[in-house]
């Protein structure tokens, strides 16, 4: 730590000497940033909680900004501003307060009149955010709009929440949504400066969650190799893939591929509606420095990510384009596209290199590395508990023997499975007795043992329904009526708006938004699939099935809406028999819809 200081400290002390008198000020206003973060963290910190990811991303971005301030020795202070922003995500945070001045860190508390009291926690983040970044900002009329909408931070603070826990998710997330209004107007470039990459607050309860920081990553030093090959390739525009069966990690994986080089790279993790903001953008594609796309998805996204690839290599854009899918063969499927095969990353000698598929057994990552991931899960949730030696490969082998379509263990270990063998076996489940079947059933009973009341099965109907449908909100009147039957039944037993949320956010493991009153899809994916799968064929029959069937039908039919299409595919590549049954379900009741139109 010492070392880091002094290097540090003569690095600011030498920039600050060779800066002339008219970039003092901006010297000063960094360093005023710094002061903010170290009041901040000195607030969280004072209410026993030490995440501070969110409030140095929203830092983060205006040290951008500062970079673009007018000044004479242009490459001096943006290699000054570079530094400092590495030491924000590099340096553990104690080490951050190192470099600020102790009068100034306490002048800043003063300013603030922070309280080290959880009440007002929400209160005084805010304060420190609009105080004293709003008016560093650049002074744009939309940012200055944006950053007044904090106030809604000072005003809206919680009265009869129990739980210090509850005030700090309510609050990243506002500050996560303030940050994407952010991406709605404006140009290129300020799209990269607040385009975040995917967030934890609503995923906090799921612990199979690839966001769940209490697993980190480990492994795949080949692998990122091979990517980071990629990404500094001397193509101007280069477009790969990585593909592989759900649940084998490649979220986690990429994840960690845009944090180790967010600094050569403006990255931009595209999902589901992103397309179509990003693809909306028509002015400012000047960039700092080169663009990495992450497209989610992707092979649902296809004509979206052409769209995008075209637009970035007319604006000569030097950009990377990694695509996730769940299938090599659907990478395949976008080749077709010309603007593909002109971009696709190849080798020297012109031939093009197939993608990284993470499913493959020569991709398998080590024993070693498994009881690595397995100790993080242990700990985070079983601290009482311990494995013996022996274990590790015995949750290895039944994660293989189980895994949905690897009865032949031909394909890489899926961590995801790993994980809900760990979690069963953890908690007392007979290994002996179990399949996939088994296994994520109980891990839904679990969480059911957790909750009162006679309408769990209704609970159930709705987690199924919203998984499949892309979220429910369970407040809309204008919902089927079989929809609302199983509504009205939790309602009825939860009278109460409180406990009706504490009941459904229990069961779906954290999934049901009470502030918008929206359940959503159950993640991962693969969960998702199979809790859908689960309802429609073993808990739901005749009359009520039918209903399903028709409703679904008519999505299935939407021109506007391909979100179940999509849902349907992923349903066959991951539960290969239900899914195809399913498959073949809706398209003889569409067809009879058809027939009766």
């Amino acid at each position: 730590m010492d070392d880091i200081k002094d290097k540090l400290t003569d690095f600011i002390s030498t920039s600050f000497d060779e800066l002339s008198d008219n970039d003092v000020p901006v010297f000063k206003q960094i360093k005023s940033v710094f002061n903010v973060a170290s009041a901040g963290k000195g607030v969280i910190d004072a209410s026993h909680d030490t995440r501070f990811e969110k409030f140095l991303a929203v830092i983060k971005n205006d040290l951008k900004r500062l970079a673009r301030y007018p000044r004479t020795d242009t490459n001096h202070l943006e290699l000054l501003v570079i530094k400092l922003k590495e030491l924000m995500i590099s340096c553990d945070y104690d080490q951050l307060e190192l470099f600020i001045d102790e009068n100034a860190l306490e002048k800043k508390l003063r300013e603030t009149e922070s309280i080290p009291s959880e009440s007002v926690l929400p209160k005084e983040v805010a304060h420190i955010i609009r105080d004293n970044i709003a008016r560093i900002v650049s002074p744009e009329d939309w940012h200055k709009k944006t950053f007044e909408k904090l106030d809604d931070l000072s005003s809206v603070t919680k009265e009869n929440i129990e739980r210090f826990d509850k005030k700090l998710e309510w609050l990243d997330k506002r500050l996560y949504q303030l940050q994407q209004e952010m991406l709605d107007e404006g140009t290129f470039q300020e799209y990269l400066e607040n385009k975040l990459l995917p967030q934890h607050f609503i995923h906090r309860q799921n612990r199979f969650h690839y966001l769940n920081k209490n697993i980190r990553f480990h492994g795949r030093i080949m692998e990122i190799t091979q990517i980071e090959r990629f990404l500094f390739c001397e193509q101007e525009v280069a477009v790969w893939a990585i593909s592989g069966q759900g649940g084998v990690g490649k979220s986690k994986f990429v994840r960690n591929i845009c944090e180790r080089n967010q600094y050569f790279f403006n990255v931009v993790w595209l999902e589901k509606d992103d397309f179509t903001k990003i693809n909306g953008i028509t002015k400012g594609y000047k960039c700092d420095k080169p663009v990495l796309f992450v497209c989610d998805y992707a092979d649902e996204k296809e004509k979206d990510v052409i769209e995008l690839i075209k637009k970035m290599r007319d604006a000569q854009v030097k950009s990377r384009f990694l695509l996730l899918v769940r299938q090599k063969e659907m990478y395949e499927r976008c080749e077709r596209y010309a603007v593909i095969k002109e971009h696709h990353y190849y080798y020297l000698d012109g031939d093009k290199i197939t993608p990284l598929d993470l499913s493959r057994k020569e991709y398998d990552i080590k024993l070693d590395t498994y009881k690595e991931i397995i100790e993080d899960f242990r700990a985070a949730y079983y601290n009482d508990k311990t494995l013996k030696e022996e274990d590790y490969q015995n949750i290895l082998d039944l994660a293989n023997k189980i895994s949905p379509n690897n009865s032949q263990n031909q394909s890489a270990s899926r961590c995801l499975f790993i994980l809900l063998i760990t979690d069963a076996i953890l908690s007392g489940a007979d290994k002996t007795k179990m399949d996939y079947n088994e296994l994520l059933q109980s891990y839904f009973k679990r969480n059911q043992s957790h909750v009162e009341g006679e309408c769990i099965d209704n609970g159930m109907h709705l987690l199924a329904l919203a998984t499949a449908l892309n979220g429910l909100d369970i407040s809309d009147s204008g919902l089927p009526e079989f929809i609302k039957e199983d509504i009205n039944a939790i309602n009825n037993v939860y009278t109460n708006k409180e406990k009706r949320a504490d009941f459904l956010n229990k069961l779906s493991d954290g999934y049901f938004d009470k502030e918008t009153n929206i359940l959503y899809p159950i993640e991962p994916d693969i969960i998702g699939e199979f809790v859908f799968l689960w309802q429609f064929f073993d808990c739901i029959f005749d009359e009520k099935r039918e209903k399903w069937l028709d409703h679904l039908s008519e999505r299935f039919d939407d021109e506007n809406d391909d979100y179940f299409t999509n849902f349907l595919i992923r349903c066959q590549a991951n539960w290969k028999d239900k899914g195809e049954k399913l498959s073949s379900m809706i398209n003889q009741r569409w067809e009879e819809q058809q027939d009766e139109t």
